[in-house]
């Protein structure tokens, strides 16, 4: 005799299923000294991490227009902040606009700011930005945050 099989069955099954491999996911707990030791050798061999300053909150050193030379008249340091004045120059003004870059060049990081921007303003922190000349923009390159 063939028994019809419900969906409450199914679905205890299916739960018993999901637990088993829930439960043996969970790794082992090692002897104790066994982790300590290898965590000891793996720090000691990663290089201590120390962080960049990218703004010493006077100067644009360190700093370049995108595909420019010179920063140009609009960007400016101001009470210790990078401060752009656009008067109505879009960011494709190529006499004075475009973005900020670092001179200094950066894989893999973890950013740190303080940011502000005025009402009505359209500004973002872009990153991993490719600069050529075939280029127009550094947005056309990196993603924007």
């Amino acid at each position: 005799m063939k028994r019809k099989t419900t969906m409450p069955v199914i679905l205890r099954i299916m739960s018993i299923a999901l637990l088993g491999i829930l439960l043996s996911c969970t790794g082992r707990q090692k002897p104790a000294g066994e982790s300590t030791e290898v965590n000891q050798e793996a720090d000691a061999a990663q290089p201590a991490v120390e962080w960049v300053s990218l703004f010493d909150g006077e100067t644009l050193e360190g700093w370049k227009r995108y595909n420019a030379d010179e920063i140009g008249p609009l960007w400016k340091v101001d009470d210790g902040a990078i401060m752009c004045d656009g008067k109505g120059h879009g960011e494709g003004s190529p006499e004075f606009g475009g973005s900020l870059i670092t001179v200094e060049k950066f894989g893999n990081f973890e950013l740190e700011l303080e940011w502000k921007i005025s009402e009505g303003g359209n500004s973002g922190i872009l990153y991993h930005v490719v600069e050529k000349p075939e280029y127009s923009h550094a947005y056309v390159t990196g993603p924007e945050f």
